[in-house]
């Protein structure tokens, strides 16, 4: 299911082209502006399903070089990883979500304005709407976040760009084994509930396990009678 999803809207389009802009002109980053979009996520304190991002890197963009703003980054990095760790806890993971095809949990955790668009885009950013009749279970996966984090002029962190990069192994009830993979990147922006998701560009790529080759029995000389 290979699927390129740049999601988006018209309330977020000055805000996107600003974050794409740095991202991939400054190796990330972004900017967004204050009430550009209505916020829907909701905090929670752990992970679903147990799963949380190894966040390997923070990279700080400040708007205005001020002392304090890569602890201001670092400090916003953790909250930044929990809104993609209950993503992806809800949307790949969690049998309750995945077998029943419901990932209210991973919705949460996107804003008013793209919600619509990242339901459309279920396919891509959740396990499917049929998981509970292809997969027999889901095995925890493992997953990297780098952050780009722009801090405002007051030194505040006000966007993220997220590169995201998640695998985890579906067994399915054929018998055959699936790497499920997910790439690609979040745009995000603090809200009085916790980071939430204004964009993303997502791909899936998922893969069969190839089954493993028996080596062959060496031939064995018997001795004569």
């Amino acid at each position: 299911m290979n699927r390129r999803v740049l999601l988006i809207t018209a309330g977020v389009v000055v805000v996107v082209g600003a974050a794409l802009g740095l991202y991939f002109g400054l190796s990330g980053g972004g900017s967004a502006p204050p009430g550009t979009a209505s916020p829907t996520p909701s905090a929670s304190a752990s992970p679903v399903a147990g799963f949380a991002f190894d966040i390997a890197s923070v990279r700080t963009l400040p708007v205005v070089p001020r002392k304090g703003v890569a602890r201001a980054a670092h400090d916003a990095a953790p909250h930044i990883g929990t809104t993609l760790d209950r993503l992806y806890g809800a949307a790949f993971l969690e049998p309750s979500a995945w077998r029943t095809g419901h990932y209210a949990d991973a919705w949460d955790v996107f804003t008013n304005q793209v919600i619509g668009e990242a339901r459309r885009s279920e396919g891509t950013l959740t396990l499917g709407a049929h998981a509970g009749s292809t997969f027999a279970s889901v095995l925890h996966g493992s997953g990297r976040l780098d952050l780009r984090v722009l801090t405002d002029r007051l030194g505040h962190p006000s966007t993220a760009v997220a590169t995201v990069s998640f695998a985890a192994r579906g067994n399915e009830k054929s018998g055959r084994s699936d790497v499920i993979q997910s790439t690609g990147h979040y745009f995000l922006r603090p809200t009085p509930h916790g980071w939430a998701i204004y964009a993303f560009d997502v791909r899936r790529n998922d893969h069969r396990v190839r089954p493993k080759k028996s080596k062959a029995a060496s031939p064995t000389t018997g001795a004569s009678p």
